[in-house]
Order: structure tokens, then C-alpha cells, then sequence
């Protein structure tokens, strides 16, 4: 889960995605090809997975996410509900015997 901070279209058909992704203090520019209809917006909280590349552009090597997927982020589960058992389960576990 990482926060999206800005982003840009890219490429000759701006079909590209660059944008810069945020998790905590730790901030790394991601791109996505042909993925610039999936730009969530500015501050949009996102689930991305991606894979570490080394870019070389102008002779400058760098780090850079590839992203591979982009998503809104899933929503929590819902809390379970307490374990219900048969009588007597719970209080064998317990090594607890009723009278």
C-alpha cells in the first residue's frame, strides 16, 4: 500500500504513467507502460505491485519501479466473529472439565 504523490503522462502517445509512489518516508518513481488511463490522482492511496529495474536514460543510472499493476486499494476485512464451538470444546482446549 503506498501513497501516490504526483504524476505525469509519457511517451510520443502519452500512453505511459510516470509517477512518484510513497510509503512512509521512502519515496521511488514508478512507470507504467501504456497504463496512463489507470492514473488514480494525486494523494490516492494504492495498491501497486511492480519490479525493481535499474533505468539508464542520458547516461544517469537510477533506480525505478516498473509498475506492473495499479489499483485502488481493497477495503479491510471485515472483523470475524468469535469462534463458536460445540459444548465442551472450548473448555477441553482449556484443559477446564464442567462439573
Amino acid at each position: 500500500l503506498a501513497e501516490h504523490e504526483e504524476s505525469q503522462p509519457l511517451g510520443v502517445g502519452e500512453d505511459h504513467l510516470l509517477l512518484t509512489l510513497r510509503q512512509d518516508l521512502d519515496e521511488r518513481e514508478a512507470i507504467g507502460f501504456r497504463m496512463a488511463g489507470r492514473d488514480p490522482g494525486a494523494g490516492a492511496r494504492v495498491d501497486a505491485t511492480f519490479v525493481p529495474e535499474i533505468d539508464v536514460y542520458r547516461g544517469l543510472r537510477r533506480l525505478r519501479l516498473r509498475l506492473l499493476t495499479i489499483d485502488e486499494p481493497r477495503p479491510p476485512l471485515p472483523e470475524r466473529a468469535p469462534r463458536v464451538a460445540a459444548p465442551g470444546v472450548l473448555e477441553a482446549e482449556a484443559g477446564w472439565q464442567a462439573p
